[in-house]
This record gives C-alpha cells, structure tokens and sequence, in this order.
C-alpha cells in the first residue's frame, strides 16, 4: 500500500504534484512541442453574422482536439502557451479577408505564432494588387512579427493563365512585411 502512494505525497499536509510537474520544464517543453508539432488549429470568427464574413461548410470548430492539453489545467496552460503558438498552424481560412483574424486575436498570441493557413483567394487579391501597381502603406509585420510561414490551399486562381504562385509569394512577403517569409502551397 506504501508504494502505491509514495511520491504522490509526502505528507498529509503537503500538496500532491502531479508527475508532470515532477520532470525538468525542458523535458516538459519536449513533451508540449512534440504534442503540438504540425497541428492546425482553425481559427473562427466571433461574429457569424453572414454579412461580415464568409463562413465556410466545416462547421462549427468549437472543441478541438490539439487545444485540450492547453484545456488541462492553469499551469500547464501558461506553460505551454508560447509552446503551442509556435508550433501549430493557424487557420485563417473561415474568414473571407483572413487577416481580420489577426485583428480578433489576442496580441500576445499573435506576437508568436510562426505559422497560418490563408485562403486562397486573399493570396490572388494581393497578387493582382501586386501585378496592378498597388504597393502596401503598411504591412502586417507588427501584427504577425514572429510568422515565418504562410499555407496556401493549391486552388484554380493560382497557374500560368490567372495568377502565379510567384506573383503571389512576393505580394505575401510583400503584405507581410517579411520577404524571407516560407510560402507553401498545398494539395
């Protein structure tokens, strides 16, 4: 019977710690990152007033699974915050203009996340601005200063007849505000 409790208390007055908390905070950051490593977290609106955004068939996101170890307690949330934001993609793609995102979040989020999925349609707005002489006043780099890579879902507006991808990366580094920016386009 000893055994079986020891370590969860060392005395009836002590407080328990669970055994995550008992492992060095590197290996907890190990563990956080690996959890959360090529997540997608889809990023919805909080109006769904159709007349302020276009939303998307996927349905309503409200649970998902990669935000639960984040859901577990107040600690591990504060620890693995900066862990998670840096580690999944955000998908801004339930937005008609998908940086209106970046306006609904919270700043201290949006100041590290790394990397988001837009939809395909923002990229060949800005490409066209691009292609049309229309530069940014100012870009999205100090909303966004930690993003290093933009997703884009590989769609009929991108090809050599309508928009090009490379038209459309040097409009996103350009809107962005960061021309080493990583611009994938996807299946």
């Amino acid at each position: 019977m000893e055994s079986r409790n020891q370590g969860a208390t060392t005395d009836r007055h002590d407080v328990f710690i669970p055994p995550l908390f008992r492992l060095p905070a590197e290996l907890r950051i190990m563990i956080y990152e690996y959890t959360f490593a090529d997540g997608t977290v889809h990023v919805q609106p909080k109006s769904t007033d159709t007349d302020l955004y276009l939303l998307r068939l996927r349905g309503d996101q409200k649970h998902q699974a990669i935000r639960s170890l984040l859901m577990a307690c107040r600690i591990i949330r504060e620890e693995a915050t900066p862990v998670f934001n840096e580690c999944v993609i955000f998908d801004f793609t339930t937005y008609h203009n998908s940086m209106a995102a970046v306006y609904e979040l919270e700043p201290g989020i949006c100041q590290s996340i790394k990397a988001i999925e837009i939809d395909p349609a923002l990229a060949k707005t800005m490409a066209v601005g691009l292609q049309l002489g229309f530069r940014p006043t100012e870009t999205y780099r100090q909303f966004l200063p930690s993003l290093q890579h933009v997703y884009i879902k590989h769609s009929p507006h991108f090809g050599l007849l309508v928009v090009s991808h490379d038209t459309a990366i040097r409009a996103l580094r350009l809107y962005l505000g960061n021309m080493n920016l990583g611009v994938h386009f996807f299946e």
